[in-house]
């Protein structure tokens, strides 16, 4: 616009109206104004840009009075003014600048359901995301079991599991616009095997027995940190489950 001549100054105490219409990937801005009440006024310039000041945008609507922008993108903010023209054209100045924001989509983010292991298990779990604004997604998680760790670029939950008990997790998925995609899962530790079994025999009381019976009897307990299932012998090549 460097090779307009400033004649004369317009008046261009203008109304502005801003309307934000959602469309598939991108978003409709149509920006309205009061007619200049110049008699001799041709038509406008409708000035769009990302920063004050600065229009990449600038399209000539003649004599309209409204301009629909069509390749808005979410997540950004957006600078508006007009100016009108006479013939010539002569340029008059711009109207006090317009702002408008477009709020970007949340991402989606995949339930990963509830979850179980046990004490001592290696678990590995892959957060599913995406944003339907192509914006880089950071994840968070809260409550995960004592042992596992989340990766906040990657979404993956690794670790082995250390503590047991019931895990209520919350998930989040955030683009770079700050919009968040949450989710709730549990997460169900039981109790490892740690430990194995202690066996103890309580009669006979020595470890070494002398009889001239057929038959001994022999009497002890058996514990473990989980539970005992089974508890067998074996003596002179025979064996038996007790």
């Amino acid at each position: 616009m460097s090779s307009f001549r400033y004649l004369r100054l317009l008046s261009l105490v203008f109304g502005f109206s801003v309307l934000l219409t959602g469309v598939s990937s991108a978003d409709t801005l149509t920006l309205a104004w009061d007619p200049n009440p110049e008699p001799d006024v041709a038509g406008y310039y409708v000035f769009i840009g990302t920063a004050s000041g600065v229009y990449d945008t600038v399209v000539d609507v003649a004599g309209s009075t409204s301009y629909t922008f069509g390749a808005a993108l979410p997540g950004r903010t957006y600078y508006m003014t007009v100016a009108a023209y006479v013939p010539g054209p002569t340029l008059g100045p711009h109207a006090p600048e317009v702002i408008a924001s477009i709020a970007g989509s949340a991402p989606v983010l995949s339930s990963p359901g509830n979850r179980s292991g046990t004490v001592g298990d290696v678990a590995s779990l892959a957060v599913s995301a995406y944003d339907p604004d192509g914006e880089t997604i950071t994840y968070g998680a809260a409550g995960l079991p004592g042992g596992l760790a989340l990766q906040s670029s990657s979404g993956l939950i690794s670790g082995t599991l250390a503590v047991a008990g019931t895990f209520p997790v919350t998930l989040t998925a955030t683009d770079t616009s700050g919009n968040t995609a949450t989710q709730y899962f549990t997460w169900t530790v039981a109790p490892g095997d740690i430990a194995p079994p202690v066996i103890a025999i309580t009669s006979p009381s020595s470890g070494v027995v002398s009889t001239t019976s057929d038959f001994i009897t022999v009497s002890g307990s058996a514990s473990d940190d989980i539970g005992v299932t089974t508890v067998t012998w074996a003596a002179n090549g025979m064996t038996g489950t007790a």
